[in-house]
């Protein structure tokens, strides 16, 4: 060792500890367990073994009163080693192996990462048995693209007006993502879309770094460049073929949720829309609270009238109101359509109005009447 170390030997393998099948480390002094289909490797931090250890426990003849105790001191110092398992493609068609020995196949995964039993673990807002399905099967990934402003910096501050974002009432209720952060995607790489292996660890890590020396995937890099996306719930591409840039069209399997509304929103369209007149609302994505709401039209005109005398007997009412948003609003001339528990439909009069229409103005005490 001492040897080799200085540069004595033309071979540098010369000198070292060659393991046999069952033990690891520079010194081998690590014991590997079974390992069908990897490598063993010693756990971090004993990459040189425990030989020093073991060796000095032996030479010491005052600590140990017996060799019962010299041997239970060995034993607290001895670790075993760990299996690396195989990064390749398997005869299930799957990539890798898994398990403390890599004897359990990898089923084929997509957009995921090998499991217990093998079986497929998802990435975020991918479903399906290989993974496959993006926004859990109940929307498309879209992948907008942005202008930059007069600084050269996206105007990403702009997405929430974007049609089909959950949530794009606001800017903090977006769902917009990067999906080369999460999954590994660059943009228009329509192979790398459907990776056909295990994501980003059979993936993006594999990739070349850019040509200018830049890694794509390294966010902290100031050259990092993210893929923008969102989940666009209740739609599809109108060809698979091409997700980045084919056309958005609604999913002809929007159907009723299991919380009594159709369909979904929320960042992956996991959130189940709840019941909502879909003729007068729609189901929008609370960012906040991290739930679905049913946004009334406000709008288009129904077919309620007033009980007001100052209001013309066919004048229709505007919008609607309720918690399905299947409420009319009553003709207001000078204030809102109620939309609290108990006003729902209801005009909600401005300060100093009065009236079912709140078309009456109230005037000081004593010199008029206001209705009641």
């Amino acid at each position: 060792e001492v040897k080799r170390a200085i540069g004595s030997f033309a071979n540098v393998e010369l000198g070292k500890c060659q393991c046999d099948d069952s033990h690891t480390a520079d010194d081998c002094s690590v014991s590997c367990p079974p390992c069908l289909n990897g490598v063993c490797v010693p756990p971090f931090g004993f990459e040189k073994g425990v030989g020093e250890v073991i060796a000095a426990i032996h030479a010491d003849v005052t600590s140990y009163a017996s060799p019962a105790e010299r041997r239970a001191a060995i034993d607290a110092v001895s670790v075993d080693g760990v299996c690396l398992c195989k990064e390749q493609g398997n005869n299930e068609g799957g990539w890798g192996y898994f398990g403390n020995d890599c004897a359990v196949v990898c089923k084929p995964c997509v957009h995921g990462v090998c499991g217990e039993g093998g079986e497929c673990l998802c990435h975020a807002g991918f479903s399906g048995e290989t993974c496959e399905l993006a926004c859990l099967g109940r929307g498309a990934l879209a992948f907008p693209t942005f202008d930059d402003d007069t600084n050269g910096v996206n105007k990403i501050r702009d997405f929430d007006r974007l049609p089909g974002v959950p949530g794009n009432d606001t800017v903090s209720n977006s769902g917009l993502f990067d999906a080369k952060q999460l999954y590994g995607m660059l943009r228009d790489d329509i192979e790398f879309f459907n990776l056909g292996r295990t994501g980003i660890a059979a993936g993006a890590n594999a990739r070349a770094p850019a040509g200018n020396g830049t890694d794509l995937f390294d966010t902290t890099d100031e050259n990092y460049q993210p893929t923008w996306a969102y989940c666009a719930c209740g739609m599809e591409r109108v060809s698979s073929e091409d997700p980045f840039n084919s056309e958005l069209t609604v999913a002809q399997t929007n159907g009723t949720n299991h919380a009594g509304g159709r369909g979904y929103t929320g960042v992956f369209c996991d959130i189940p829309c709840a019941n909502c007149d879909y003729n007068h609302g729609s189901c929008v994505w609370d960012g906040a609270s991290d739930t679905a709401k049913c946004v009334c039209d406000e709008t288009s005109e129904n077919a309620v009238l007033s009980s007001s005398d100052l209001v013309p007997a066919d004048e229709p009412g505007v919008g609607y109101a309720g918690d399905a948003c299947d409420v009319p609003c009553v003709p207001c001339r000078n204030g809102t359509c109620g939309r609290s528990a108990k006003t729902h439909g209801l005009c909600v009069c401005d300060p100093g109005f009065s009236d079912p229409a709140c078309a009456i103005e109230c005037g000081s005490p004593g010199s008029a009447t206001a209705w009641s």
